[in-house]
């Protein structure tokens, strides 16, 4: 075992918690040692490092934001809360499926739908965003994974406004 052959301590972590924690060292900033890493692609999941540790829960859960739920409606909630799950709103294949694009194999699409796809995003991710950074006091956050690679600038513009514009608030 690795442990033994090498005399080093072995830790087992999740990908996004490791780049969630990579971040704040790689940064090397006491003004990143709380932060926030949300990753979107084939899945959606975070990363939340508090006091330059990964927070990870009372039951590892901290971070699976997948399972966070849009636009409950407590009078006609549906049988099946899969499609209010942001994972199934916002991963790589929801996306391509809405709105016809192939992000996959990496096939650009047009600035326009770039903007369609990063508004139906952002306003998806946002407020989850918006509300940890209360409810946390958390202001630094990373936004990675293959759909944000592939929507670009288009996307940090889209959450710079939108972010903006409930400041105004």
């Amino acid at each position: 075992t690795f442990d033994k052959n090498f005399s080093l301590p072995v830790f087992i972590e999740n990908d996004i918690n490791a780049a969630a924690l990579g971040e704040t060292i790689l940064r090397n900033d006491p003004d990143f040692s709380n932060l926030f890493f949300l990753s979107i692609g084939t899945g959606t999941g975070a990363g939340l490092i508090i006091n330059d540790r990964i927070w990870h829960g009372n039951m590892n859960y901290a971070g699976d934001v997948g399972m966070v739920m849009n636009e409950l409606d407590l009078v006609s909630l549906p049988g099946d809360f899969a499609s209010l799950r942001l994972n199934n709103q916002i991963c790589v294949s929801a996306i391509e499926k809405r709105f016809c694009v192939d992000i996959t194999h990496k096939i650009p699409c047009s600035e326009d739908k770039k903007q369609k796809i990063s508004e139906y995003v952002v306003e998806r991710f946002l407020p989850m965003i918006y509300n940890l950074n209360y409810i946390l006091d958390i202001t630094n956050y990373v936004l990675s994974g293959s759909l944000i690679d592939y929507l670009g600038d288009v996307v940090f513009d889209c959450t710079y406004r939108h972010l903006e514009q409930q400041q105004q608030f």
